[in-house]
């Protein structure tokens, strides 16, 4: 990634690249490293959660029940789309 990008929104995005190239694991690898500074960027759990639905030995579903397990299930709108997103994961 080019120097400058340092938003969840806009780093996320090259993730799509990464899996239409063919490089799963780099886009997989990618989300992670988002999810570790964003913890609860919807966009790239849902896009995380999907690329490993393709790949049964990578879904992580022990690891999202977790995450919902944790919630404060604050009411803001933030923790609501997380919540569906994780649901949508299951």
């Amino acid at each position: 990634m080019r120097a400058g990008a340092d938003s969840p929104d806009a780093l996320h995005m090259h993730a799509p690249l990464l899996q239409f190239s063919g490089r799963i694991d780099e886009a997989q690898l990618h989300l992670e490293r988002i999810l570790e500074r964003w913890p609860r960027f919807g966009d790239a759990m849902m896009m995380l959660a999907y690329l490993r639905k393709q790949r049964p030995e990578a879904h992580r579903l022990d690891w999202i029940n977790k995450q919902l397990r944790q919630m404060t299930y604050e009411i803001t709108e933030t923790g609501r789309e997380f919540v569906r997103v994780l649901q949508d994961a299951r």
